[in-house]
């Protein structure tokens, strides 16, 4: 089970056996939390989410969901075209 909060630190959690245990924890490093959609999308070996609107630096983050290790992590922000501009909404994760 992964699960998240506003600060965007994401948990894998083991949920097999009576007591939860944690897989991993990866802590997007987003100040002082925030709007956030909580949600990932989920495709292939990787967890997908994006920081909050209100973040300074947006950004789409993917992880290996078995082992919490980063696979990309890229800012979306283009302050040129919109300034201020975060998003909204969770990622979609589309297999073409």
């Amino acid at each position: 089970m992964y699960v998240g909060n506003q600060w965007q630190q994401y948990w894998k959690l083991d949920v097999r056996d009576e007591k939860p245990t944690v897989v991993w924890k990866f802590d997007a490093k987003v100040e002082g939390g925030g709007k956030s959609a909580h949600s990932v999308a989920l495709l292939g070996n990787n967890m997908y989410f994006n920081t909050g609107n209100d973040s300074p630096n947006p950004r789409l983050v993917a992880i290996d969901k078995n082992s919490g290790e980063v696979v990309f992590d890229v800012g979306t922000a283009d302050p040129e075209i919109v300034p201020n501009q975060g998003h909204s909404a969770a990622p979609v994760a589309v297999k073409t």
